[in-house]
């Protein structure tokens, strides 16, 4: 019996390191290299250091399209500011300036461990503000985590005139779960469910009442465009139907065969049209 206590325990303890170190990294992801910027198209990109109401550094470029209206780029977890950057040119086209920044502990942004969207609101806050105080109209694109992020700060901030969400989770708890498999680690989050309530207790938030759809209420009046894949294990089509119900500016567009942030890549003109009509449309409308 001493010996199958010992064994016992001994897994125990390799078990809870595990979790504790699958935490560790999951709030102190890897902080990936930058691979593109406006300026490696011959677009104009100046650094800008913006900080948060907390402190926080943020590290972005600035690509000025002259027109004073600027859509604010906000990447997903485990990405930086190069995620959008490639729609530069698109933006600029249009007529829209593009201000792309790294969410805190990402990227080259100051900042101790990611918040999994929630801490991420101060960090949106701040960049709306910086380009709000160049007196430019505010449209908010954000993918995932970074999608969260823009849809939790956008409802108190008027300057955000409307909001372009990729893959924007509905509800944290169930993206915790539909990640590992994103991931490829189907069938082990039963398993791996420790580091969600860990994780959780760090950041300081409960996983099930961080709800996107509480938020894009908040932000009713004003137009969204929400796109997602229909095969995206983060967030069901059941869900996908619910964002938009009762929210008559909000539209929602569902890309067949695609994963969770993969519509972009699968569905490449697609994808490019509708951010393109999107703020064509809303250029053509009357300011709220």
């Amino acid at each position: 019996m001493t010996i199958f206590l010992t064994v016992l325990l001994a897994l125990v303890g390799v078990y809870l390191l595990l979790m504790g170190l699958v935490t560790w990294f999951s709030l102190k992801p890897m902080r990936l290299v930058q691979w593109f910027s406006p300026g490696m198209v011959g677009l104009p990109q100046v650094d800008v250091t913006i900080t948060t109401a907390d402190g926080v550094r943020l590290s972005g470029w600035f690509s000025d399209a002259g027109q004073n209206k600027t859509v604010v780029a906000v990447h997903g977890y485990m990405m930086n500011r190069c995620e959008f950057a490639p729609y530069a040119q698109l933006f600029a086209d249009e007529g829209w300036s593009l201000l792309v920044f790294d969410l805190r502990a990402q990227g080259k942004s100051g900042g101790k461990r990611v918040g999994l969207g929630c801490d991420e609101k101060a960090d949106v806050e701040a960049a709306v503000a910086w380009a709000a105080a160049r007196g430019d109209r505010v449209v908010l694109f954000g993918s995932s985590m970074g999608g969260v992020a823009c849809t939790l700060a956008a409802a108190a901030q008027p300057e955000v005139e409307a909001m372009i969400l990729d893959g924007a989770y509905a509800s944290l708890d169930e993206a915790i779960d539909g990640w590992w498999e994103f991931v490829g680690f189907r069938g082990l989050s039963k398993w791996l469910y420790p580091v969600k309530w860990a994780g959780a207790w760090v950041v300081g938030i409960r996983p099930k009442t961080v709800l996107l759809r509480r938020a894009l209420v908040d932000f009713a009046g004003r137009p969204a465009l929400l796109m997602y894949g229909d095969n995206d294990p983060l967030v069901g089509m059941e869900r996908i139907s619910e964002l938009s119900d009762g929210l008559p500016e909000h539209q929602v567009l569902v890309f067949p065969g695609s994963t969770h942030g993969q519509a972009r890549l699968d569905h490449g003109p697609a994808y490019r049209d509708a951010l393109r009509g999107f703020l064509i449309e809303l250029d053509a409308s009357p300011r709220l």
